[in-house]
């Protein structure tokens, strides 16, 4: 294949790009970019590579600097209004502001051929949907495109809704588009995991871990390796990996919910990931549902 043939995937010039944003290296897909030549009379590839490195700053938390530089306007490219929607998405989150209006906007572009068809846009608004708890949603949204990384997130969203048969199945066609890619592996792990057999998760740990030696440590590879330690009952090894994660990213919920797990298993005060879950992420499901059960929980035994 010739350097400036794209693939459903993307340039080939910016494989190494993509491989670090899609196992949460985002400080090192930054570092990929910068050191990446690329043809600048080719627009796609300008196009792909401006889209990879935005999402690697929203990656990076740096909401405020996607929206400066991604103005909204009628004429906006349509990868680049998905990954500005999912900027203005993680912002209000991230400030605890409504996002019912970034949502709407998702919804009704949804129904657009053209927005539903775009790569970059199913995945943003698959995302953003997957954050809201709303999996079916997500799933809708990724049903027109058929790249690696659409195929992994509907994965892995199956894995979620505990289609473990189906998520299997979609691996299966994954596979098939390239059963060697570096996202394909990090999904197999995933699966592996989500079987939860003793080969199994030996499986998982051991792509999760090999994926870290060669691409270096993320937060999701290490919360990778802390689930598969903990389904072995290896609590204190995992706590150490979470803690691990924690230095490389202070606010990643999946981190923090992992700890809490952990600390209760090796019967530790967990309050202090708790408060700081409550603090940076005070709207996402997960601290949502926790409020709401303590609440009842309160409720129910003030009237005793």
């Amino acid at each position: 294949m010739s350097s400036s043939t794209t693939t459903s995937d993307g340039f080939p010039e910016l494989l190494a790009v993509r491989n670090a944003l899609y196992l949460g290296n985002y400080s090192v897909c930054m570092s990929k970019i910068a050191q990446t030549k690329i043809n600048e009379s080719n627009a796609d590839m300008k196009m792909e590579r401006d889209v990879l490195s935005f999402r690697a700053h929203i990656g990076l938390g740096q909401y405020d600097l996607v929206l400066q530089q991604i103005k909204e306007g009628d004429n906006l490219a349509i990868p680049l209004r998905g990954v500005r929607l999912l900027a203005e998405y993680f912002q209000a989150q991230n400030r605890g502001t409504s996002r019912e209006a970034i949502i709407e906007k998702v919804d009704t572009l949804q129904q657009d051929p053209s927005f539903t068809t775009d790569p970059t846009f199913a995945i943003c608004s698959a995302t953003i949907y997957a954050f809201e708890g709303n999996d079916i949603a997500c799933l809708k949204s990724l049903h027109d495109v058929s790249t690696l990384e659409a195929f992994s997130l509907r994965v892995r969203t199956l894995i979620r809704m505990n289609r473990i048969d189906l998520a299997e199945h979609t691996f299966n066609k994954m596979m098939e588009l390239n059963e060697d890619a570096t996202i394909t592996n990090f999904t197999r792990a995933y699966v592996a995991l989500a079987k939860g057999s003793k080969d199994k998760i030996s499986e998982a740990e051991s792509i999760f871990k090999e994926l870290s030696e060669k691409f270096g440590q993320s937060v999701p590879l290490l919360n990778g390796v802390a689930l598969c330690l903990m389904h072995d009952f290896e609590f204190a090894d995992a706590e150490n990996t979470l803690l691990s994660s924690l230095a490389l990213s202070t606010n990643s919920v999946e981190t923090l919910v992992n700890l809490i797990a952990c600390s209760m298993h090796l019967k530790k005060d967990a309050s202090r990931f708790l408060s700081q879950l409550q603090s940076t992420s005070p709207n996402h499901p997960w601290v949502v549902k926790y409020n709401s059960l303590s609440d009842t929980f309160d409720s129910l035994t003030s009237t005793k």
